[in-house]
């Protein structure tokens, strides 16, 4: 049986880490990451921890939509606070293999223009399509959704 944990166990970790490493550590550290920890005690509740739940994650670009933490009061403000203090980038440049690498292959049939055959594609050969096809309204769509 898992014991219960507080809603923000792992942003009361965090913070615990950091103090300890800024206490005893801090005439080691570089000035960026002596910056990296000043800027991330200056974030409100909800900005740090939805740094510290992207931090945890595998990938280096998301969807807003597609993240969904019950904790986290206001993902829009937490988001705007991050880009603000420059731990995250909103609507950066992004790639278009990376870009349809965001949607699931439902979302990308959906969103698509109607081609004779390419609702049979694997996911692999329906990128390269898509790729190859350059259609640039059709990116610009999806890098409206959020």
């Amino acid at each position: 049986m898992q014991p219960d944990l507080p809603e923000s166990y792992y942003l009361d970790n965090v913070l615990t880490l950091f103090e300890h490493v800024t206490r005893v550590y801090a005439d080691l550290l570089e000035t960026r990451q002596l910056d990296f920890l000043d800027g991330f005690a200056a974030l409100c509740p909800d900005a740090r921890k939805l740094c510290i739940r992207l931090l945890n994650r595998s990938h280096d670009w998301y969807r807003s939509s597609k993240l969904k933490y019950p904790e986290i009061e206001s993902l829009d403000a937490a988001i705007e606070a991050l880009a603000r203090q420059g731990f995250v980038e909103v609507n950066a440049g992004i790639d278009k293999p990376t870009l349809l690498s965001l949607f699931t292959m439902a979302e990308l049939r959906a969103l698509m223009p109607q081609q004779s055959g390419w609702d049979k594609l694997r996911r692999e050969e329906l990128e390269a399509a898509l790729l190859e096809q350059d259609d640039s309204a059709f990116f610009d769509s999806l890098k409206k959704q959020r």
